[in-house]
């Protein structure tokens, strides 16, 4: 037979119900963003068409922020080689963080690269990327449209 707890054992369980209520509800909820920017379509280059895209998110594993770029043949695989792409994050219009160049290493029909960093300090955050496509004769390069800002 169950048998209701003691008086002062009702107000500490109902004490303790309401401090974790308060603290639920006094912590905000952790706000992940990610924007992307529109499809730049690109070419013909030597007779290849392609597509560029700027990503920024505060959804970094062991980082605060990230920034991506990618770059996508819209002409069906392509060689080793072919496709480059570099990400970039600006605070602001400033830039802030860069990674290097990256290439499609084997034959691919797009390639996506990201540089994860810790930012630099409060504020609105963009990616703006760069991409390259091989013309032939060395490379054509191509800026991606601006990402939306999102606030870290």
């Amino acid at each position: 037979m169950r048998t209701s707890p003691k008086p002062g054992r009702r107000r500490i369980v109902a004490a303790a119900a309401l401090v974790g209520l308060t603290l639920g509800l006094a912590t905000p909820p952790a706000l992940a963003a990610t924007a992307s920017s529109p499809l730049g379509y690109i070419g013909p280059i030597a007779g290849k068409n392609y597509s560029n895209q700027a990503v920024v998110s505060d959804q970094s594993v062991n980082y605060n922020l990230y920034a991506a770029t990618r770059n996508n043949s819209r002409s069906g695989n392509l060689p080793t080689g072919y496709l480059g792409a570099r990400p970039r994050l600006y605070k602001g219009t400033s830039l802030c963080s860069q990674g290097a160049w990256y290439y499609n290493t084997g034959t691919a029909s797009g390639i996506s690269t990201s540089r994860h960093t810790n930012g630099c300090g409060r504020g609105s955050y963009n990616s703006y990327g760069v991409t390259r496509h091989y013309n032939g004769n060395g490379y054509d390069s191509y800026y991606t449209f601006r990402s939306p800002s999102i606030r870290y």
